[in-house]
């Protein structure tokens, strides 16, 4: 038994190193928090000008000076039932060249995981990242954040890495009803190039 447990030892010595190299790549593939402030990180700006932007009928841009700088663009439903917001994703410096050749799935999980934070006991993913689209450009997910669904399409589009949030503003609204809406728009992002 001695030996059996020698043998385990020796096997956890050799793991070790190969366990901190994991753990201190990780940090190389994530994204910029959505949590993190503004000072932290400053606000991208988007190529895509409200004026120049397809908007979905029934929706509105909201103009510069009714928002923050983050996220980058919000369009709201006109009789305020859901929104969407445009973000784009920036990597770290480190991670920009290996996730510029990922399949859109994993740039979707590090969205998710972003936006499940630490410290937020309210998110719950309701549909993993899974890739959709005809040619399996988009990824997308769902989540619900305070019992509000909230639908996620991440993309890419002008060699860079975006993101969509389709939010429902009220359990009224059956978040379907939007999803045309919400993919007319990604698309349209995606024409722009």
């Amino acid at each position: 038994m001695s030996g059996a447990m020698r043998s385990a030892a020796g096997g956890l010595v050799w793991f070790a190193p190969c366990i901190a190299l994991i753990l201190s790549s990780l940090p190389h593939l994530s994204c910029s928090s959505p949590h993190a402030t503004v000072a932290d990180r400053p606000p991208a700006h988007i190529a895509y000008h409200a004026e120049k932007l397809f908007v979905p009928a029934g929706w509105s841009a909201v103009p510069d000076g009714e928002r923050s700088s983050f996220p980058e663009l919000i369009l709201t439903k006109n009789d305020g039932g859901a929104a969407m917001m445009l973000r784009e994703l920036k990597p770290a410096a480190s991670a920009e060249s290996p996730l510029s050749k990922e399949d859109v799935c994993v740039l979707g999980n590090i969205s998710m995981q972003n936006k499940l934070g630490a410290d937020s006991n309210d998110l719950r993913i309701l549909r993993l990242p899974s890739v959709t689209g005809d040619e399996k450009e988009f990824c997308v997910y769902i989540y619900s954040e305070n019992s509000l669904l909230r639908r996620v399409v991440v993309f890419r589009a002008k060699s860079k890495i975006y993101e969509v949030e389709l939010r429902q503003n009220s359990d009224s609204l059956a978040l379907s009803s939007v999803v045309d809406a919400q993919m007319a728009f990604v698309k349209s992002l995606m024409r722009a190039e």
